[in-house]
């Protein structure tokens, strides 16, 4: 099955949001780091090419939660109600998901993912 292209925010979207924008070693791969009103961390990075992503959520200085994506259509960040959201779209042969998260005065994520 060969994939859709990727979808990712563009730079000026990133610029308006209350992250930290870190560029890859390549221009294709790119992370937002979001800090919580408690110190927590979550950083979310995307390779375009690879069209893959990786989610680290760090609470007190260690890692709580990883969670890797492939297969990825589509990246998107916004936000709703004073919190950053991040969605993390996929698409496969016989799977569909999506991956929320909400970074306000703590972390919320919200996994989906459903047979199609």
């Amino acid at each position: 099955m060969q994939k859709p292209p990727m979808i990712t925010p563009l730079m000026e979207d990133l610029l308006h949001l209350p992250v930290e924008i870190r560029q890859g070693d390549k221009r294709w791969v790119r992370s937002v780091v979001a800090e919580t009103t408690e110190g927590d961390q979550l950083v979310l990075t995307w390779d375009a090419v690879a069209q893959s992503t990786s989610i680290r959520w760090r609470m007190g200085g260690r890692e709580v939660l990883v969670m890797e994506r492939e297969y990825v259509v589509e990246v998107a960040a916004g936000q709703e109600d004073g919190n950053l959201v991040m969605l993390v779209r996929t698409r496969s042969e016989g799977l569909e998901g999506t991956l929320r998260v909400q970074v306000g005065s703590s972390v919320h994520v919200v996994d989906a993912l459903l047979a199609r």
